[in-house]
Formats: structure tokens, C-alpha cells, sequence
């Protein structure tokens, strides 16, 4: 006898249910916030005030908040209740039989940072490398927040126009991507600071969202005791108070009257129970309210992105969310043998982003999950073949070559950068030119 789960045709659980990974230790981040104490001393206020009214001044509004407060166990129970999907760009989690979407439709609504698709043709075609050299960065890249911490102290006589430029790289670094100290800002992205209009038209949004995906769809979260997430986390924190309203009322102290939901909840250190709160929310509603996702017409309810792939049922979902015909005990049958692994995992270097004229280099494990390659049998789309890019100049790969420590670059990229310093671009290992090798791609010529 089918299961209620294979006559609806769901995505299954990513674990079986009530086996979800615990959370042994405090779950990491690279988006901390703290960190623009400093830059506010050394900009000025007058920068600060700026970059506040900015299109990315969201990040100094949430810092400002005096009273809000990261809650890391909720968002490892939104990540660890989590469907296994095909699409790369989004996620669902599971909260007592009910589906919830953080896609970059909820995170925009959330940020009210500009989400719309890449313009390839709004290109910021400025000359660099006189401010890159004043911030001792290699122009063949872009700066890390480590690099923009040496410049501190000596940046505050600078113009109001460089102060305002580092300012921005600044809170590029710590809350648009949210990487650590010694990743890079990808090169492309950082030239926007040297025009003010192309700023203010960059998808920040898109970017921001596309950093904290790519990174929660490589964390194995039961594998170590803690783990690692970039990006904007913050508005994962914001995204479970808005979608199950009992969870944001007894908890997320709500704040009336701002701009945005990311400046809208204060959150709080109180203890609780999962369990108990979503018994209590029933003994009164007879089920778990949800905001299930961001309704769209049907012809635009998947965001825009480069080679995504299609998820019938995923589809199914959607439709039968969007209908009114959602079967909420769809999941409880699904009896896993083993956890269900994430079917997008891959390996994605830091410093790639995904239509700033270059797309993300990544490995694709685990295309099919044993279950579903079972389901459907029938018929297999064809498969696209993978684009390789340089995180150097955010172009198709040219004489690929690799460092000794396994990232690719053009030849005459990496020859170039490990001239101004020899080190890898990506990881800050030690490189010569003595360490390159030659390598040829299957997708290359």
C-alpha cells in the first residue's frame, strides 16, 4: 500500500521524522553585526548616516537595534526540519506537517533589499586599482574584511567619498555576505562602491540571499557538534517569526511601525519547547498557524535564477499550497532507512557569486536520492552541462589552471594575482607560480 507521501508526490523529509540532529553546540555565523562598531568609529558619522539612507542601509538599522537578540536554536530547528528539494535556491521546512518557503521572495519581503535579476548589461566599468592600492589589496581581487581592518585606523582623514567607499566594503563583508575575516568580497561586486548610482542599482538582495543559500545547502548538520552558516542569518530568525505567528507572539517581540520585518522583531532569550508550544498553539487553533510562502500567480511562483532545476514535486506542493488542498499528514508515513541527504549538496568557494558576470563554481553530489530516483523512473530530463568560471574575473574559465590547494582559476588570472601576492585567491594558502597546474575540465576546450 502506497503511503499518503507517494500518492501526493511531496518532498521528503531531509531526516526522518523526530530524528532531526539535536543541537549540541551554539550554531556559528559569520554575520556579525558587532563588528560595525569599529567601522561606524573610523567612517564618521557623516558616512554612517549615509550608508544608513543607503540601499543596503537595513544592515546598519537591524546593528542599531539595541534589543535584538540572535536566537541560534530556533534557526537550527527551521534548518534541521528542512525537505529535501532539487531547487538550489530556496528551502522548506517542516513545522508539525506544515510547509513553510524561504526563497528570495520571503527574504526580499524580509530585507527590503533589492532582489531583482542580475542586469548584465549594467556593468560598473570604473578604474580601481589607485583605491585598491590605498587599501593595500591586490587589484586582482577583492578586499577581505581582515585587509579593510588594517586600513581603520588610517582611513579616518580620508574624503568623505573614500570613507564612504570603505564603509560600504565594510558592511558588504560582515552582513550582504556574511563571510568570515578571511574571505573576499568577489571582485565584481566590491567595484560597485566607486559609483554610487550603480550601487544603489546592484541586487544586493539577490547576492546577500545567494551567499546564506549556497552556504545552508552544503552544511551536513549532523555530522559535527557545530557548524558554519554565511550570510545574512538574521533574516532566517526573522523568517520563523513571520511564518508561524505563535512562535513570533510569545517570543519574537514585536516592534509596530518599521520599515521592514528584519527591523521588526526584537527576539528574546526565553526558554521553550517546540513540542509544547505547537501543543498549546492546537488545544486552540486544532493545527499549527502557518505562512506557508509569498503567494505569486503560478507563472512566476519560482524567483528567477540561472540553471535551477525542475522539482515536480516540489510543483506539487506549491499547487496544492496555492488550491487549498495541502494534506498535512502527508509526511507521516515516510519511513526513511537512512536520512534523507540534502540533493543539492556541493562544494561552492566563497568568493563566486551567481550572475555578477559569474556564475558559482560547484561539484554536484548526490544527484538523485535513492527514493526518488525509484519514484521516477520513467523519465530522466537531461542533464546540463556544468559552467566553470573564474573568481578572479567572473568569466568562463581560460587555460584552467589549479593551485596546489584545488581551486581553479584563468591562467593569466592567477599568474597575476600570486605576482601581487603569492597566496591563493580563495583560501590564502601560500602559492608560487612554481605550485600551478595545468588542468582540463570536461565542459572545457
Amino acid at each position: 500500500m502506497a503511503s499518503s507521501s507517494e500518492k501526493k508526490k511531496y518532498p521528503l523529509r531531509l531526516y526522518e521524522k523526530g530524528k532531526t540532529p539535536i543541537q549540541k553546540k551554539s550554531m556559528n555565523h559569520n554575520c556579525h553585526l558587532s563588528n560595525l562598531t569599529m567601522v561606524k568609529e573610523a567612517i564618521g558619522q557623516d558616512v554612517w548616516n549615509d550608508i544608513r539612507d543607503s540601499s543596503v542601509g537595513v544592515i546598519i538599522k537591524l546593528h542599531q537595534m539595541d534589543d535584538y537578540i540572535w536566537c541560534a536554536k530556533t534557526v537550527h530547528y527551521f534548518l534541521t526540519n528542512q525537505l529535501a528539494i532539487k531547487k538550489n535556491h530556496e528551502i522548506w521546512s517542516l513545522i508539525d506537517g506544515q510547509p513553510i518557503r524561504f526563497s528570495l521572495y520571503e527574504f526580499a519581503d524580509i530585507t527590503g533589499l533589492k532582489s531583482d535579476p542580475f542586469d548584465g548589461q549594467d556593468k560598473c566599468d570604473v578604474d580601481h586599482k589607485e583605491f585598491w592600492g590605498e587599501l593595500a589589496v591586490s587589484p586582482e581581487q577583492g578586499p577581505s574584511l581582515n585587509e579593510l581592518k588594517m586600513v581603520l585606523a588610517r582611513c579616518r582623514d580620508w574624503s568623505f567619498a573614500k570613507r564612504r567607499m570603505f564603509g560600504l566594503l565594510c558592511v558588504l563583508s560582515i552582513g550582504i555576505f556574511g563571510i568570515s575575516p578571511n574571505s573576499r568580497i568577489p571582485l565584481a561586486c566590491a567595484k560597485q562602491v566607486m559609483d554610487p548610482d550603480a550601487f544603489d542599482r546592484y541586487p544586493w538582495g539577490r547576492f546577500a540571499f545567494k551567499s546564506l543559500m549556497d552556504s545552508i545547502k552544503v552544511v551536513t548538520f549532523g555530522a559535527k557538534n557545530t557548524y558554519i552558516i554565511r550570510g545574512c542569518v538574521h533574516a532566517l530568525l526573522i523568517w520563523a517569526y513571520e511564518s508561524v505567528p505563535a512562535l513570533g507572539k510569545l517570543y519574537g517581540n514585536k516592534k509596530e511601525g518599521q520599515e521592514v520585518p528584519l527591523v521588526s522583531w526584537g527576539g528574546s532569550r526565553r526558554r521553550f519547547n517546540f513540542e509544547d508550544l505547537f501543543a498549546e498553539e492546537k488545544k486552540t487553533y486544532d493545527k499549527v498557524r502557518v505562512r506557508h510562502l509569498i503567494v505569486k500567480p503560478e507563472e512566476e511562483i519560482y524567483p528567477k535564477w540561472i540553471e535551477d532545476e525542475d522539482d515536480q514535486d516540489l510543483d506539487n506542493l506549491i499547487k496544492d499550497i496555492i488550491h487549498d488542498r495541502l494534506e498535512i499528514n502527508a509526511w507521516d508515513a515516510v519511513v526513511a532507512k537512512d536520512p534523507v541527504t540534502n540533493m543539492r549538496k556541493r562544494k561552492i568557494h566563497v568568493n563566486q557569486s551567481d550572475e555578477d558576470n559569474g556564475a558559482e563554481t560547484y561539484t554536484q553530489k548526490n544527484k538523485k536520492h535513492s527514493r526518488t530516483s525509484k519514484r521516477n523512473s520513467k523519465a530522466v530530463a537531461p542533464v546540463e552541462e556544468p559552467k566553470f568560471y573564474c573568481p578572479i574575473c567572473m568569466c568562463p574559465l581560460t587555460e584552467e589552471t589549479s593551485t596546489k590547494c584545488g581551486h581553479i582559476f584563468c591562467n593569466s588570472c592567477i599568474k597575476k594575482a600570486i605576482s601581487h601576492q603569492p597566496s591563493c585567491p580563495s583560501c590564502r594558502k601560500h602559492v608560487t607560480a612554481s605550485d600551478l597546474i595545468r588542468i582540463y575540465l570536461p565542459t572545457t576546450e
